[in-house]
């Protein structure tokens, strides 16, 4: 599983490879020929990273699910991760303050 990402992606269990697959398109019809994508230990979600900014690629996502459904089928929701950070409250808290600074 890929440690720092910026994108986690949810799918039907036993489809990640389909998403994979799926967002490997769509994020190189946006520009990005370099995704990284991997399965979590949990069925159905799967974390990738991307050089484009995460919060523009959600925008797009919805833009190309209004214009055309039909080309997501595995993708069910994609959420935009601004900071991976260690499972360590004072760290945790520290990114937030910083990241609500900004």
């Amino acid at each position: 599983m890929l440690k720092d990402f910026n994108l986690l992606v949810s799918t039907h269990r036993n489809r990640e490879n389909e998403c994979i697959s799926e967002l490997w398109y769509h994020l190189r019809e946006l520009g990005d020929p370099k995704i990284q994508a991997t399965k979590t230990p949990f069925p159905g979600l799967v974390v990738a990273k991307t050089r484009l900014d995460p919060l523009k690629v959600v925008e797009a996502f919805r833009a190309r699910v209004r214009e055309r459904p039909w080309d997501f089928r595995a993708v069910l929701k994609v959420v935009p991760i601004e900071v991976v950070v260690k499972a360590d409250i004072d760290v945790i808290s520290e990114t937030a303050v910083r990241l609500a600074k900004e």
